[in-house]
């Protein structure tokens, strides 16, 4: 099953400080997952990930990262350059996300980094795939 945004109750835009940012929210009250995409695509990379999160009882959100897809820098609307946790951080202010689930892959992985090491108290997990950026404790 293909999840299009016509089947996603909630997909458009949301004005935050400094960028436009295109967004898909299953809806509802459930617990959120949020899923950061790839340098190489952006948030319908995981278009088929969304029906098996929401079948399983997940909010699932996804947003195109600023400078990829449909999310374009504002300079009317707050300061640049912002940081793609940044932004992910106005768009969880924006939907009223208390903790939720955070999922990267490849280079969304970077921002999912920064974003666990400012906001630790809003994520239930952090889960990344095929990314580096990690330090080891053997490179420390």
């Amino acid at each position: 099953m293909m999840a299009t945004t016509a089947q996603i109750p909630n997909a458009g835009y949301a004005d935050l400080p400094g960028v436009r940012l295109w967004y898909t929210d299953s809806g509802g009250n459930s617990v959120a997952v949020v899923m950061l995409h790839a340098n190489t695509g952006n948030a319908d990379s995981w278009q088929y990930n969304i029906p098996g999160f929401v079948e399983v009882g997940y909010r699932a959100i996804t947003f195109d990262r600023r400078g990829w897809g449909r999310s374009l820098a504002s300079p009317d609307t707050g300061p640049q350059p912002g940081t793609i946790a940044e932004d992910l951080h106005a768009l969880v202010e924006h939907l009223k996300l208390d903790r939720f689930h955070l999922v990267a892959v490849a280079g969304g992985g970077f921002a999912a980094y920064d974003y666990v090491l400012w906001h630790p108290e809003r994520l239930r997990s952090l889960v990344i795939a095929a990314s580096g950026g990690a330090i080891t404790d053997e490179e420390m």
